[in-house]
């Protein structure tokens, strides 16, 4: 974390022995930065409430495309490095160019909504409640997977190479294979709602709110968590830590020792939609609101305003920084985060906090200075604000910087 700080051109300071001196030091930290977000030491490598609330959040609210071409409520999502793809309560999947926004292909292969959808090698994969249907990708032929066994839905899918890991409404976890059902795994008391696997384990939330680790090999179950405030819709592994929704906020744990990194705070509603890109992690729910979260320090860092009218059932990213939201008013929208943290490192530089260095900010003037008329004499005093052929070529330099941003 020192090495990380003085590459960013922070001097560290180490926090005091004792921890219920923490409190204090980081106050005193902030009060020093002048009113910046500082990283705040605490047990378990906590960051303070005080810290968080004192992070810069950017807020837009301009999509970048509207797509309207479904005609019911968009229910789930999936996505590749190209494709993005989608599915209606009508049962109808769109396929989409992931950073144009144009819509490729369209299938209805059962007049059912589409709960869940995801991405195999060569085929799309979508539960329309109780059944599982693949749908190739290069000529969009149907293969059905698993049949409708009774009243219980599939609501959460993973792919993992030839297998198939289907979440049911009973809190089984089915595991599907080209011969067929392979295994059976009773895990939640209620609906699997969310799955992610990192080799033999896999962690899964349910509708019961809890989160368990799965052992594959073993069939053995470990609880992680046990709460009361909602539904667990949302699970995923990133470095050593599980990070899952519950209700209007997002838990970071670690699954061996179980000690809780933090935890994000910023939504007014439960959060239905999770999608990581990179250390970035974005959420979005009933709120209509779509936040960018820093997992390395655990603050937000961009708030978006999508204009949605429903719920939002789903988001996803490209590894180019195209965000999609997919809500329940049957509309998606594009956003391009590039710009966004392009617009909000250009906002904090120049808002709300002072430029790091004082050359960059004179340059930036004189930029924005009108160049002297051929006839006039430069100003003589001060040569950095007069007229000569190297301060010429800089200001051209800085006007081409300017023009491309």
């Amino acid at each position: 974390v020192i090495k990380r700080r003085r590459l960013q051109g922070v001097r560290p300071v180490r926090p005091p022995p004792n921890s219920w001196l923490v409190p204090a030091w980081c106050a005193w930290r902030r009060r020093r930065a002048g009113g910046r977000a500082c990283r705040a030491w605490a047990p378990a490598g906590r960051r303070s409430a005080a810290a968080m609330k004192k992070s810069k959040v950017y807020t837009m609210s301009e999509p970048t495309r509207v797509m309207r071409e479904h005609r019911d409520m968009v229910w789930s999502v999936a996505s590749t490095t190209s494709s993005l793809y989608s599915g209606a309560n009508d049962g109808t999947i769109i396929r989409w160019n992931f950073e144009t926004g144009e819509k490729l292909a369209e299938v209805r292969p059962v007049k059912r909504p589409a709960t869940a959808l995801a991405i195999g090698t060569t085929m799309v994969i979508a539960a329309f409640e109780g059944e599982v249907i693949g749908i190739a990708k290069a000529d969009g032929k149907e293969r059905r997977i698993a049949k409708r066994q009774g009243d219980v839905v599939a609501l959460s899918l993973h792919v993992d190479g030839a297998e198939l890991y289907v979440g049911y409404s009973d809190g089984t976890i089915r595991l599907w294979t080209r011969d067929g059902l392979e295994r059976t795994f009773e895990v939640h008391r209620d609906a699997v709602m969310c799955m992610c696997k990192e080799e033999h384990i896999m962690f899964t939330g349910g509708r019961d709110e809890c989160v368990y680790r799965l052992n594959l090999k073993k069939g053995s179950t470990f609880k992680l968590y046990d709460g009361d405030k909602g539904p667990v819709r949302s699970v995923f592994k990133w470095r050593d830590d599980v990070f899952f929704t519950i209700g209007a906020v997002v838990r970071g744990q670690n699954p061996n020792t179980g000690i809780v990194r933090g935890v994000l705070e910023g939504h007014t509603e439960p959060i239905y939609a999770m999608t990581r890109d990179r250390g970035v992690l974005y959420t979005a729910g009933k709120d209509r609101y779509t936040f960018a979260w820093d997992l390395s320090h655990m603050v937000p860092l961009i708030k978006i305003d999508t204009g949605h009218t429903d719920v939002i059932k789903g988001v996803a990213v490209s590894p180019m920084g195209i965000l999609y939201t997919a809500s329940a008013d049957s509309t998606l929208r594009q956003w391009d985060m590039r710009r966004a943290f392009d617009d909000r490192t250009t906002w904090i530089r120049t808002g709300t906090q002072r430029s790091r260095s004082k050359r960059s900010a004179i340059l930036r003037l004189l930029s924005l200075r009108k160049r002297p008329a051929a006839a006039s004499s430069p100003p003589r005093g001060n040569p950095r604000v007069g007229s000569s052929p190297d301060l010429d070529r800089r200001r051209e330099r800085e006007r081409e910087r300017e023009r491309e941003r």
